[in-house]
């Protein structure tokens, strides 16, 4: 307790939060510790004074007040756009700046300036993406100039409040708070910010699955943009009728609103013509007019080289490839993905680099060219690995940073809870002549904030709580992936070891395939039971083909599940098949049979993975010395995994090893029940 007292004293920032916890703890049962024996000291003489010059100012009639608050809203200004300035380079720096502002707006009653910088702090946050404060503060702004009746600043702060909503995901409220700007926008004959609520009202709609909605916004917009002669607003309105259009898969509806676009953006700048020429090579791509799309691949190759817009120069480069690919063209995509790995090398784009050696992969697998395919596909892995270490080390620092800025929020926002707790006490102090009441009151005050405290530290400790279980869990999911790569690869090279180049290219072929399955997959907490049945079925394919000598296999699935609508977690069953196979029938003498059913069972989704293979024991038995020190990889992530779920979501998700035959411990049956109330979790 001493040294959490000199280190307030000092000043000394707190680097562990459990001490920050407990000094904050601390520090609010001191503060109200301090105010009691402030009041205690108080005499009834006392009391019946005058106010100090520090007291809060009387009440004014609300013209004199609002008056006065306009003539002082300009003190606070030059801060204000310090703080607009250093918002982008130097966020803490603009946040400090807010704070002066704020406090001065406070300490001299200026409601207009605590409103500017309310919409400020809401400007601040919104550009580091900081959505859900921004909104707070927005409000808190809209409020103030809703008060003092400053109509014109009102509806400015509604236009960033809406675009903080929809950034925030929260549909409903943005898309009232769109309607209401577009109400205003059209009374006061606002064209542009008419389109701009139109566009955002149809972009939500489009967000909801309502596309007509969608497509009704954006053909008014279309109008108003044409009414206006804006060549660059009817071309992007064009663009979105087509995204539109192309989402409910109606190609010539698309096509004819893109060849739209095309033909104003060729007017404009070359920048809006590449753009149109991939929306148009979507469509051609999807109708399979390979050689369409190439001219207008190559028209854009042209024009970034012309322009040395490198970026998009890659993206085509991996585009044109991608076509020859399709039409099993490896050799013409050959140069175009060298071109592409070298930019991306240079421009250091890991997803780039990431998707040039997949394709280079592919391309090579296509040649029959198996070892370069599998070496293009090693580079692949390890750049995968890369990128997700390099995106961990950026999300931990932008963790780190978006902490610093919590703070100094906080600092901002107890400078509206000191203003509100000072006015109260100075109200006490007037009304209150005995000494007895004001303890009391102070006790209340007191005992209030130390509660109203705990319960905010508790849900911090909370949210910080589940923010780490969510990464732990991503970190679980991208660590099946090396190690289920690393198990597919052997078997690729047992083929190759053996001279069988036909097998090894056919698995290689079919790896591919399933590695796809798998990464896409990958990214999500939650995906459909019908893409997990496909990637299981495509492995166990797999397996059996190296294996076939060594077992059969049977797998059924109940006809009465909606396999699309339920949801389980991704790579949940493929360990325990993969531990069938490995560890069970794969040193059986004599053919085995392993048999995978999925079902009901009241509630739950069941899985059954049975073997009749040597068993656990005897498999345990084999084992090197080595092998028995270390668990495997796959079943003690999916272990992790699902005491992480289970945790967050307040699920049972559970799995049962047990022996087939008891009596010889021989087989093994695995029994994964999954709750069907998980679909509701993932949705």
């Amino acid at each position: 307790m001493r040294e959490i007292l000199l280190h307030w004293l000092r000043g000394a920032p707190f680097r562990d939060f459990g001490r920050m916890r407990t000094f904050i703890a601390m520090k609010l049962t001191l503060s109200h510790l301090f105010l009691l024996i402030g009041l205690l000291g108080y005499s009834p003489r006392l009391l019946a004074q005058e106010p100090t010059k520090n007291a809060a100012p009387p009440k004014q009639d609300a013209k004199v007040s609002k008056l006065g608050s306009l003539k002082r809203g300009n003190a606070v200004m030059p801060l204000l756009k310090q703080a607009e300035a250093a918002s982008s380079q130097q966020p803490q720096k603009a946040l400090d700046y807010v704070a002066e502002a704020l406090a001065m707006s406070i300490n001299e009653n200026d409601a207009l300036g605590e409103a500017q910088s309310y919409q400020t702090l809401g400007n601040i946050n919104q550009q580091q993406g900081l959505y859900a404060k921004a909104v707070e503060s927005y409000r808190k702004a809209l409020d103030g100039f809703q008060t003092l009746g400053e109509k014109g600043l009102a509806y400015e702060v509604k236009k960033k409040l809406a675009a903080a909503l929809e950034a925030n995901g929260e549909q409903a409220p943005a898309l009232a708070m769109w309607t209401e700007v577009q109400q205003e926008a059209t009374a006061s004959s606002r064209a542009e910010d008419l389109v701009l609520a139109k566009t955002a009202i149809a972009r939500i709609y489009g967000k909801q699955g309502k596309e007509e909605l969608a497509l009704k916004n954006y053909q008014e917009v279309l109008q108003l943009e044409e009414k206006r002669g804006n060549p660059k607003g009817v071309m992007d309105a064009s663009n979105s009728i087509g995204d539109v259009y192309l989402k409910q898969e109606k190609s010539q509806q698309a096509l004819d609103y893109y060849s739209r676009s095309q033909s104003l953006a060729s007017e404009l700048d070359d920048n809006s013509l590449v753009k149109s020429n991939e929306n148009i090579g979507k469509v051609l791509r999807l109708e399979k007019r390979y050689d369409q799309e190439l001219a207008l691949r190559q028209q854009s190759i042209a024009i970034n080289l012309k322009s040395n817009n490198r970026v998009a120069l890659n993206d085509e480069y991996l585009e044109v490839a991608r076509l020859y690919l399709e039409q099993q063209q490896a050799s013409a995509a050959l140069p175009f993905l060298r071109k592409s790995l070298a930019l991306s090398t240079e421009l250091k784009q890991l997803d780039k680099k990431g998707e040039a050696y997949r394709a280079l992969s592919e391309a090579y697998g296509q040649l029959n060219n198996v070892s370069q395919a599998l070496a293009q596909y090693k580079l692949y892995v390890a750049t995968v690995d890369e990128q997700y270490k390099q995106k961990e080390k950026e999300f931990s620092g932008l963790l780190r940073f978006s902490e610093e800025l919590a703070e100094r929020q906080k600092q901002i926002e107890s400078l509206e809870k000191d203003r509100q707790l000072n006015a109260k006490t100075i109200e006490l102090l007037r009304r209150e002549q005995q000494q007895q009441r004001l303890l009391i009151y102070g006790l209340l005050l007191g005992l209030a904030l130390v509660f109203v405290a705990s319960y905010l530290l508790y849900k911090s400790a909370q949210k910080r709580r589940i923010a780490n279980q969510l990464l732990a869990l991503k970190s679980l999911r991208s660590q099946m992936n090396p190690h289920f790569i690393f198990n597919a690869l052997n078997s690729v090279n047992s083929f190759i070891s053996q001279n069988d180049e036909r097998s090894a290219n056919k698995y290689l072929s079919e790896f591919s395939r399933l590695m796809r399955a798998v990464m896409e997959n990958s990214q999500h907490d939650f995906v459909p039971l019908s893409t997990e049945l496909r990637i299981l079925e495509l492995y166990l394919s797999l397996e059996h083909f190296r294996f076939r000598e060594k077992f059969d296999y049977t797998f059924e699935v109940d006809s009465a599940l909606d396999t699309d609508a339920t949801q389980i977690p991704p790579m949940l069953i493929q360990p325990y098949i993969e531990n069938a196979v490995w560890h069970g029938l794969r040193y059986k003498e004599g053919k085995g049979f392993l048999s995978v059913k999925v079902g009901r069972e009241n509630d739950h989704l069941l899985v059954s993975v049975e073997d009749d293979g040597i068993g656990r024991r005897k498999s345990q038995a084999l084992k090197t010395a080595n092998q028995r020190e270390n668990v495997s990889t796959g079943l003690r992530n999916i272990e992790n995994r699902l005491r992480i779920l289970n945790e967050i979501h307040r699920t049972r998700l559970s799995v049962t090893i047990e022996d087939r035959v008891p009596a010889d411990e021989s087989g093994t049956r695995v029994l994964i029940r999954i709750p069907l109330l998980i679909q509701e979790i993932a949705v």
